[in-house]
């Protein structure tokens, strides 16, 4: 139940109107006393506690009417005007805010806890991302050294089929060289022989 309107600011601070809580508390006297009287007394600082503001009735044009003083109390100097009234009236006023308060509170620490959530999400992301770009590097890096290494098998398939070539050529040079031994041994044997005879 809204006892009292409390609204934000452009900062998101919760205020209420002077004028509001001054009806609620149902003080005795006027509006303008009572907030002036209050502010002196209690050293409430303009634009830190409170900002003065100036505009028509609600009911009234602007041609109907003198422009009424209004402050926006900031809630905890409306706590404070709640409490130095010391009647059921002010403490009421003063628990409602207290409840504002942690309501508020409890809003804006389920929005930051959201808020954290969203960003260790996309940390969580990019993170991630960082993996891929990673194993892509890794995985182009690994292609490139599979094709120098395939290359490189091609140029070594090549030079053992030369090698096996040359193999087979000194193969072959090697038995024509030992037929031409054995050749000219026997040649020499056989003029040993009629060196002998003859």
């Amino acid at each position: 139940m809204q006892l009292i309107k409390v609204s934000k600011n452009e900062q998101g601070q919760q205020i209420v109107s002077a004028r509001d809580l001054w009806k609620f508390l149902d003080v005795n006297y006027d509006f303008s006393t009572w907030i002036k009287r209050r502010i002196e007394k209690y050293d409430f600082i303009e634009n830190e506690d409170f900002i003065m503001v100036r505009g028509f009735p609600q009911n009234c044009g602007k041609l109907g009417g003198r422009p009424r003083e209004d402050y926006i109390l900031s809630l905890d100097m409306a706590k404070e005007l709640a409490m130095i009234e010391n009647n059921s009236t002010g403490r009421a006023a003063r628990r409602y805010f207290i409840q504002c308060e942690k309501r508020y509170r409890k809003l804006i620490d389920e929005k930051h806890s959201k808020e954290i959530q969203k960003l260790q999400e996309n940390d969580r992301a990019e993170f991630y991302l960082k993996k891929i770009k990673a194993l892509e590097t890794n995985y182009e890096e690994v292609q490139k050294l599979v094709k120098e290494l395939y290359e490189e098998s091609e140029v070594l398939k090549e030079t053992l089929q030369k090698f096996n070539s040359r193999c087979t050529w000194l193969n072959l040079l090697a038995g024509q060289g030992k037929r031409l031994i054995k050749e000219s041994q026997a040649e020499e044997r056989r003029l040993n022989y009629i060196k002998v005879v003859g």
